[in-house]
């Protein structure tokens, strides 16, 4: 899928495409979204096509209004704001994730929308939308003030409270907010989802360096800990940060803080760092481009993985298919499933592995337990299998 269109992925031949497509700066998905079928999210609408590809239908067209009761508005903006449309001229076509918010069985999407050039010495604003999609209802929102660039957000769980949690980033650049001297410019943001509440509860708020606002985060749980870190590259490094406001030594609180950092810089156009096995050997890997010094514009294709051989971290999938990547959605093959996971699917032990968006995958049993695959196992007679 590329925009409003669907290709044959065999010969590249063009199947079907929406009419009159209303949509700019978005990334198609495919999802069940309460019916036993595939529906199409493209910018704000929802598109069900039928069994043979031949037609497509039109399900819903999403209008996301700001809540005038969010705090965070600028007391110089009138209420109540615009709402998000979707329309064309506008980068508020919306990119948007589809995972289980609240753990009740049913997927809720995610928007993001930005705007920018609003004058009156506010460049720009954004907004975090919580969606049902069976309904259409607006369940949650969060106004982000200052904001005239943002990016998709990944949805996961960084705090092990066994829901995820909805971080992005935003960029104030050329702005000079009231509060300028309280809060940095560019932010990473961590939400909660809170069933009932309509504005999304700010988890915490950490400064990163990309003034452009267009990179994305990707996470994943190294030390299979059943916690997610956050991999992020910015201009100037990557980074390992924990997310989860607890020490990952002493499991007491603390503040966001990095567990590894490298310098790998960038222009940044939208790229985020890829977690994979890309050498079979167990362990996952991190690649990135990027250079050396300043703000680059060309550098290396850069491939991380752990320094201390006793401490490896944990296996991951071999693949990394698409841009709106899901876990569920791709095979270790490469073959797409006729019938994906659903991300709201229980696993017996109670967790859902694949309510997450952005989120590399470690080995995992039936159970929806994570392992360690162990190779070179012997039989030891009384002493049970022997490793080595």
């Amino acid at each position: 899928m590329v925009k409003g269109k669907i290709f044959d992925s065999r010969d590249g031949s063009l199947l079907l495409a929406v009419p009159n497509p209303q949509f700019e700066y978005c990334v198609p998905i495919a999802a069940e979204l309460g019916k036993p079928t595939q529906s199409i999210i493209i910018g704000n609408s929802i598109y069900t096509p039928n069994s043979t590809l031949t037609s497509i239908t039109l399900e819903a067209s999403l209008i996301f209004p700001i809540n005038s009761a969010d705090p965070d508005i600028p007391p110089t903006l009138a209420k109540p704001r615009p709402s998000f449309a979707g329309g064309n001229g506008i980068h508020d076509g919306g990119l948007v994730s589809v995972v289980d918010l609240d753990n009740d069985g049913k997927v809720e999407l995610i928007y993001q929308h930005f705007r920018n050039g609003l004058g009156g010495g506010i460049a720009g604003e954004g907004l975090i939308s919580v969606v049902d999609p069976e309904t259409g209802t607006i369940l949650a929102s969060k106004y982000i003030p200052y904001a005239p660039q943002m990016f998709q957000p990944f949805v996961g769980d960084i705090g092990g409270y066994g829901k995820p949690e909805i971080v992005f980033i935003s960029s104030r650049a050329n702005v000079t907010p009231p509060n300028a001297t309280e809060q940095p410019y560019w932010l990473m943001h961590a939400y909660k989802y809170v069933s009932g509440n309509p504005i999304l509860q700010k988890f915490w708020e950490s400064q990163h360096q990309d003034p452009s606002g267009h990179t994305q985060i990707t996470i994943f749980d190294f030390n299979q800990d059943g916690i997610m870190e956050i991999v992020y590259r910015d201009e100037q490094n990557i980074r390992i940060i924990n997310g989860s406001l607890k020490s990952h030594l002493t499991g007491a609180d603390t503040t966001v803080y990095d567990l590894a950092r490298m310098v790998n810089t960038s222009m940044t156009a939208g790229e985020y760092p890829v977690v994979a096995d890309i050498d079979g050997d167990g362990q996952a890997e991190i690649v990135i481009v990027g250079g050396r010094s300043g703000r680059a514009t060309s550098g290396n294709l850069c491939i991380y993985k752990s320094a201390d051989p006793a401490h490896p971290w944990a296996p991951a999938r071999k693949v990394w298919n698409q841009f709106a990547y899901n876990a569920a959605q791709v095979n270790e093959d490469l073959s797409i499933p006729a019938y994906p996971l659903s991300p709201a699917t229980v696993f017996p032990n109670g967790t859902k592995p694949y309510s997450n968006f952005l989120q590399q995958q470690t080995t995992i049993n039936s159970y929806g337990d994570p392992f360690l695959p162990l190779s070179n196992l012997q039989w030891g007679g009384q002493y049970g299998y022997l490793y080595g």
